[in-house]
């Protein structure tokens, strides 16, 4: 077994923990693809027994893992190392919240991607001067900042033109907050 498929079985792991697969049948390890065996090797004597959500979030991963490019699989390695030194009760924790995640609507989910992507776009030193400052917020004031925040981008959006509209449509998510920014 080479460092490849030790990082992807670890890589497996954590996704079993953060997925939940739709499927639910058995998988004989005879009917797993050649590419698929040698993904999963470290499962094999065990495979017969494990439930078959497990399997089937396994192979999704093997199949994610074949999927991707050596960059891919090297950022994998990487978050995954991350999670394997995290302590118990943040691992806990991050479970639940990603749990969280998965319970809102499409609408709520894809709003939070578009802000952490927003978020991500700022200059390395911005970002921490604001993880510093919400770090240092108790919950009530983070709550007030957040709900401040909203109630000026609709105030924004509500005054803005047809054609304004439309722009800041057509922005990605640097775009867009520069142009929120400079309304204020």
């Amino acid at each position: 077994m080479n460092n490849t498929d030790n990082y992807f079985l670890m890589y497996c792991t954590v996704l079993i923990l953060l997925t939940v697969s739709p499927f639910a049948h058995a998988i004989a390890w005879e009917d797993l693809g050649k590419e698929d065996q040698k993904v999963l090797n470290r499962f094999q004597e065990k495979w017969g027994g494990l439930p078959e959500k497990k399997q089937q979030r396994l192979l999704k991963g093997a199949k994610r893992w074949q999927g991707m490019d050596e960059d891919q699989r090297q950022h994998a390695r990487k978050k995954f190392n991350r999670w394997q030194e995290m302590p118990q009760e943040k691992q806990q924790k991050m479970r639940k919240l990603f749990q969280k995640y998965k319970s809102l609507s499409p609408e709520d989910r894809a709003r939070m991607k578009q802000s952490f992507q927003r978020f991500q776009n700022l200059p390395k030193g911005e970002r921490k001067k604001i993880r510093q400052k919400w770090m240092n917020m108790i919950p009530e004031e983070r709550r007030e900042a957040r709900e401040k925040n909203r109630q000026r981008r609709q105030e924004i959006r509500k005054n803005l033109t047809q054609e304004e509209r439309k722009q800041l449509q057509g922005m990605n998510s640097r775009e867009r907050q520069n142009f929120f920014r400079q309304q204020k």
